[in-house]
């Protein structure tokens, strides 16, 4: 389900590539970032590619900038059209492994460029009101966390009591629980290295 196959590659071949397809992809992502790779794609990189006809035997670096330019056009932000860029260069990148095709016709395609993100964070007064707010909630303890240490969501959802030291009155940040087709999956990781932290 996830690129466009020329007609002359026999069902043998065109099952292996999908396959490998969903397999890298599962390799490098987890399973909630695959989720939004498959609606990403099935929304928005599927219907173009569709209506144009196009299959990786046919489709030209134009066609993919085109896809850029008209994802811009239609008001999507710089920051998502350079995701399902991303999710097609990497199922382009490895049909080009699998010599599919003999190159990447998404390497040189110009993205809209991106502005950096600036954080906005609760003065303490808005803190307080934040604060009274969480003890009417059955939540109240992941949000005095996520308000006392700056933890996510999917940090707060996670955290066990394994990772809380109370007499050295610290805490691991090592698991997460994310939401995946209506499911809570608890993980043993986070989603980067810069995320592992000792609070």
């Amino acid at each position: 389900p996830y690129t466009f196959l020329p007609d002359n590659i026999c069902e043998q071949a065109r099952n292996a590539f999908n396959k490998g397809i969903e397999c890298i992809l599962k390799t490098q992502v987890r399973q909630n970032t695959m989720d939004g790779y498959r609606y990403a794609f099935e929304k928005h990189i599927r219907p173009f590619f569709d209506a144009r006809g196009m299959t990786l035997a046919t489709a030209r670096p134009m066609d993919f900038q085109d896809f850029v330019n008209f994802k811009f056009e239609q008001g999507l932000s710089p920051t998502s059209i350079a995701k399902f860029h991303s999710i097609m260069h990497k199922c382009l990148k490895y049909a080009v492994a699998l010599q599919i095709i003999p190159n990447n016709p998404a390497d040189n395609v110009m993205l809209p460029k991106r502005c950096r993100f600036r954080g906005q964070v609760y003065d303490r007064a808005q803190l307080n009101v934040f604060l009274a707010a969480a003890l009417q909630s059955p939540a109240e303890a992941a949000f005095v966390l996520a308000a006392s240490y700056g933890l996510r969501r999917s940090e707060c959802a996670g955290l066990r009591w394994s990772a809380i030291d109370f007499r050295a009155r610290r805490m691991v940040i090592n698991h997460t629980a994310i939401l995946s087709n209506g499911r809570i999956l608890y993980v043993d990781n986070v989603k980067t290295r810069s995320r592992y932290r000792t609070l």
